[in-house]
């Protein structure tokens, strides 16, 4: 589902459309954003802890809209999957910042991890195999 101006006005998000966060931002513009918005603590414990509390708070919205469909027989409603989706890139570009790295690295780093597991694709053989763990401590 691709969003329009509507859904944005709709959130009251239009600004962040008309800034041009919401289309094409780039991981850096996007990373500088959170980083204006994102509350920091005096410890770097706490800064990190509120970046994690805030990625599990968020996976459970996005659970509960999804839970709504499965056990309710509701629509999914795809804007609210959408926006909590977004609240978790918020939290995990926050958290990647605070451990300095970023979203490119991180999504380098995963593709690259995913590439050594799934060789030429998703199969359950190579998920339980985890060829990426082979030779790690356990």
């Amino acid at each position: 589902m691709k969003l329009t101006r509507e859904h944005f006005s709709t959130l009251g998000d239009f600004s962040l459309y008309e800034m041009g966060y919401a289309h094409g931002a780039s991981c850096s513009a996007y990373a500088t954003f959170v980083e204006s918005r994102f509350k920091t603590f005096p410890s770097d414990l706490e800064s990190l802890l509120h970046a994690g509390i805030g990625i599990s708070g968020e996976a459970g919205e996005l659970l509960d809209c999804l839970k709504k469909s499965w056990v309710y027989g509701k629509p999914i409603d795809d804007l609210n999957l959408h926006e909590e989706l977004g609240d978790l890139l918020f939290y995990i570009t926050a958290l990647a910042d605070l451990i300095g790295t970023d979203l490119g690295q991180l999504m380098r780093d995963n593709m690259a991890k995913l590439e050594k597991r799934y060789p030429s694709g998703y199969t359950d053989a190579d998920a339980l195999r985890r060829a990426d763990k082979m030779g790690e401590p356990k």
